[in-house]
C-alpha cells in the first residue's frame, strides 16, 4: 500500500482529491501518494 503525504498549504496540512502516485519502475508498484496542488478560485 502506498504512503500518503499531505501539501502544506496557507499554513495548515491538507488533502486533495487530485493525487498523484509514484510507482516503482521496477515492477510498477505504488510506492505513494502525493497530493498535487490545484487552484482553487474563491466568488
Amino acid at each position: 500500500m502506498a504512503t500518503e503525504f499531505p501539501i502544506y498549504l496557507a499554513g495548515q496540512w491538507t488533502q486533495s482529491p487530485n493525487r498523484l502516485t509514484v510507482t516503482n519502475p521496477y515492477d510498477g508498484s505504488p510506492v505513494a501518494s502525493k497530493v498535487c496542488a490545484q487552484e482553487v478560485f474563491a466568488p
